[in-house]
């Protein structure tokens, strides 16, 4: 262990402690884990480490590993919605896979990623062909639900951590859930609450936020028919849970959070290949659109014949 000279001699491990007995309880603790995920963000994006939170069961206070974040506009030229992508990471690491169940199709969630800051949560859209109005998420008349980043992973909505008993191994849904994914969804729920932007409000905020669980452990993929369990490993799998919440008597009390799961060493290629695009595409739209996304009133030609694709092009501010 290194000496320098300015450390004073009462400055030494204990009677017992080795060296290597630290060492090991240092590598064991996933510390270097968050250390190179934090690493590989600040590339891009602004790291804050031990991100604290608002636990909504308990109304303690808790921490995430990560907050990470990148603004999406020149401060120098003030829009009226300021787009911003919001990553907040649980890193975890086993030398034991963690096996997710293969969904029969993939899962599609109308508000994937969550988007935060605004005062409507979607755009009400007129057009020249119905009387009808619609009301979409924004990510939708954005036209971002189609994208690359929306369809590209494997899905999944069951998933286990592997746990040693005696020679075998079982798996464990409880520990991965309690672990992994409930702390990201109360975070994520946190983010939402705490940047909800007063009444009173112009100018506003466009959070698109991504709960990412980076794991230095086995990722498998488990596929079952009735000829059997086929296994396959895989770097990158997004998780949909449902939930529920809100108070009696409110619409939309039902909700799936989406948490997206890669592998450490898949983090780079995550984040510059796949998360990359959508960000930078999420930016412009949002830059193209913000009388639309801060009104929550806008105007799209022939949402009758067609209120699905194009959406991007076809919005315009409400007149």
């Amino acid at each position: 262990m290194s000496d320098p000279p300015e450390n004073p001699l009462a400055n030494r491990l204990g009677s017992g402690l080795t060296e290597e007995m630290l060492r090991s309880a240092v590598e064991e603790s996933g510390y270097p884990l968050q250390t190179f995920v934090g690493n590989v963000l600040r590339d891009s994006y602004s790291v804050d480490e031990e991100w604290a939170y608002i636990d909504r069961d308990s109304g303690e206070v808790r921490t995430m590993d990560m907050h990470a974040w990148k603004f999406l506009f020149d401060w120098n030229n003030q829009p009226r919605v300021r787009p911003t992508v919001n990553l907040l990471i649980e890193c975890k690491q086993s030398d034991l896979p963690y096996v997710f169940f293969k969904s029969d199709s993939p899962q599609f969630v109308f508000d994937h990623p969550v988007i935060c800051g605004l005062g409507h949560s979607g755009i009400e859209i007129a057009t020249d062909d119905s009387g009808s109005t619609w009301v979409l998420p924004v990510i939708n008349a954005l036209g971002l639900h189609d994208h690359d980043f929306q369809r590209a992973p494997r899905f999944s909505k069951t998933f286990s951590k592997c746990v040693r008993k005696g020679a075998k191994v079982e798996l464990s849904g409880t520990d991965a859930y309690s672990h992994l994914i409930l702390p990201l969804v109360k975070a994520l729920s946190h983010f939402r609450t705490d940047s909800k932007p007063p009444d009173t409000a112009v100018y506003f905020d466009a959070h698109t936020c991504i709960g990412l669980g980076v794991l230095d452990a086995p990722m498998v993929i488990a596929t079952s028919d009735k000829t059997g369990t086929a296994l396959e490993f895989s770097p990158w799998v997004r998780i949909a849970r449902h939930d529920y919440e809100g108070e009696e008597g409110k619409p939309n009390r039902h909700h799936y959070w989406v948490i997206d799961i890669v592998h450490k060493d898949f983090l780079r290629t995550y984040v510059d290949s796949a998360l990359g695009p959508f960000v930078n595409d999420f930016g412009e739209r949002v830059l193209r659109h913000t009388q639309e996304i801060a009104t929550g009133r806008g105007f799209a030609s022939g949402m009758e014949a067609d209120s699905w694709n194009g959406l991007d092009e076809r919005l315009k501010p409400k007149r």
